[in-house]
């Protein structure tokens, strides 16, 4: 069997990470893997790792649709889009071509209307992404959340399959720090992703308790001039590290005290499950499948958008080390049981035996 995976990105991230745990995976399990992208980082990691792969560029919609069905066409025996986006151009290229499709969500979905235009006639199609998921054979959703969401907009349930992410076990080791505790965050630097909560938080804290914290920002995007802006203005330079994009983050883990996760809308989070796996506690606000993931014995929540009560949860677990101590192991027994890259390759051969 030949699945050919379809990504059109920008900068590397869940979605991108996502594949670069399950491609390896399936490609031991006997299934033949190949990847489409224009994403840079993607196709240097897929090559370290003997992942076939094939840049594309998605600059010209046409051009790429008339480029995908040319190399798509009798070479595979599963097309794998990854993301709405992605899909628009699959949908397209696969015209009057009886080659199934899955196509995995990796956040909280809304139909949305998309549009392409035709660069030979100018003229511009307009369609919903509703459309493209009703001519795929399989959805699959990283959460229950992410299956509500798609059932909300109107999807047909009997469509979906629910797949959690997995994460493999890192061999990092920590080092020792100057300073008392360390919050980190890793992600894009999206609204989205709430990294400005946090340094609200971590405002609140260095107020309280000068100089005995740092925060370490682990990730890029566009709010990341706004973010330092803040720092400067509140005297936080000294203690506020802007790592920028970091190849493999998750060396990075083993030396935070508590990993936080913000966001305002969110899918899953992967990084829940790298910090599940590392043994560091995590605490993330309640929203869409963050609470999937983390309860009363594995992390903490709190109120989305709250920075206040983010300052207060971790106020709770640097004052009081034992209870991250209980939260670490909770939260890795429950990755070894059921979130390893193991479970999540199992469950997408499962998938693919039965297109």
């Amino acid at each position: 069997m030949k699945i050919m995976s379809i990504l059109h990105g920008s900068s590397f991230g869940g979605t991108e990470q996502h594949i670069l745990n399950l491609l390896p995976g399936l490609s031991k399990g006997g299934v033949d893997c190949c990847v489409l992208t224009d994403q840079q980082d993607l196709i240097r990691k897929l090559c370290t790792k003997g992942i076939e792969n094939r840049h594309i560029s998605f600059n010209n919609p046409y051009k790429a649709i008339l480029e995908l069905r040319k190399y798509i066409d009798n070479r595979c025996d599963i097309v794998h889009a990854h993301r709405v986006d992605s899909l628009a151009f699959v949908v397209f290229a696969l015209t009057n071509i009886d080659i199934p499709i899955i196509c995995t969500i990796h956040s909280i979905y809304k139909d949305e209307i998309l549009q392409v235009t035709d660069p030979k006639s100018g003229k511009v199609i307009s369609f919903s992404s509703n459309y493209l998921l009703n001519r795929v054979n399989t959805i699959v959703a990283i959460s229950n959340a992410v299956k509500q969401s798609l059932i909300n907009a109107g999807i047909n349930e009997h469509k979906i399959k629910v797949i959690f992410n997995g994460v493999e076990k890192s061999s990092c080791v920590k080092t020792s720090s100057n300073y008392n505790y360390t919050i980190g965050f890793v992600g894009r630097l999206h609204y989205e992703k709430g990294p400005d909560i946090l340094i609200d938080a971590f405002k609140i804290l260095n107020d309280k308790y000068p100089n005995l914290m740092r925060l370490h920002i682990i990730g890029d995007g566009p709010m990341k001039s706004q973010l330092i802006g803040f720092v400067k203005a509140n005297g936080l330079e000294s203690l506020c590290k802007f790592e920028g994009y970091v190849s493999n983050p998750i060396e990075k883990y083993c030396n935070l005290d508590v990993l936080v996760l913000p966001s305002r809308e969110e899918g899953m989070g992967l990084v829940l499950l790298e910090a599940f796996s590392t043994k560091v506690p995590v605490i993330a606000s309640e929203t869409g499948g963050i609470k999937e993931l983390i309860n009363n014995n594995t992390g903490i929540l709190f109120e989305c958008e709250n920075s206040k009560a983010l300052a207060e949860s971790i106020e709770l677990l640097y004052k009081f080390p034992e209870i991250s101590k209980k939260l670490i192991q909770s939260a890795y027994e429950l990755w070894k049981n059921n979130y390893t890259v193991n479970h999540f390759v199992q469950k997408h051969i499962d998938l693919l035996n039965c297109i």
